[in-house]
């Protein structure tokens, strides 16, 4: 993947407009890696008969983190780093969480980069179980802005969510994954300064993770 490409699919995931509130009080936290498999699309240059049309690029989780981290692609981040959604079980709301690159070896982990957040927002629509929160399709815009502008994003969608319980919540989010679309510029080398993502472009939760469930330190 070229340079371009990583910098499109990093936007979209990072898409992070309204950045909820950080709450270091409270908790239980949660943490779920998150897969990006961004499609970005922006205009070539023109040929020599003056004629200019689309050109389309693949990003992935680390062409992100690499712009997140170092403000250029290029480093894949090691096996024990990795982007981390951190939600608070406590907000029923969902509101309160941050996106963060961060390294896994040390506990809590450590911040690498704050990448974004994610904003939820009416409607949702809830599974339920013994009145008890299982699943739910809820709206969400996905903002993520980093390193100075090496990547900036935005990205709407509908994130389906699984929740299962989580000391002493009975109800916090297991996993989830959205189809989105949106917009992102880049101010970082070989990448486009404005681009938009397009269909087939997603963001995944992977499982939570058993091990994490504190906010990395910053």
């Amino acid at each position: 993947m070229t340079a371009k490409l990583g910098i499109c699919s990093l936007i979209a995931a990072a898409a992070l407009l309204a950045v909820p509130l950080r709450a270091d009080a409270g908790g239980p936290w949660t943490a779920n890696e998150i897969v990006i498999n961004l499609k970005a699309v922006d205009e070539a240059a023109q040929n020599f008969a003056g004629d200019v049309r689309p050109e389309r690029h693949a990003g992935k989780t680390t062409d992100v983190f690499s712009l997140c981290t170092t403000g250029a692609v290029g480093t894949a981040p090691t096996k024990t780093e990795g982007i981390y959604l951190f939600s608070n079980c406590d907000d029923h709301s969902l509101d309160t969480n941050e996106i963060d690159a961060v390294d896994t070896s040390t506990s809590p982990p450590t911040l690498l980069a704050v990448v974004g957040s994610i904003a939820f927002d009416a409607p949702q629509v809830a599974t339920t179980k013994l009145r008890v929160r299982k699943a739910a399709k809820v709206k969400a815009t996905i903002t993520i802005n980093c390193s100075g502008g090496a990547i900036s994003a935005v990205l709407h969608g509908v994130v389906n969510l699984k929740f299962s319980p989580q000391a002493p919540q009975n109800s916090c989010i297991d996993s989830g994954k959205a189809k989105v679309l949106g917009t992102g510029t880049s101010n970082a080398a070989n990448v486009a300064s404005e681009f938009i993502l397009d269909d087939g472009s997603s963001i995944s939760l992977k499982k939570r993770s058993a091990a994490i469930t504190s906010l990395p330190v910053h």
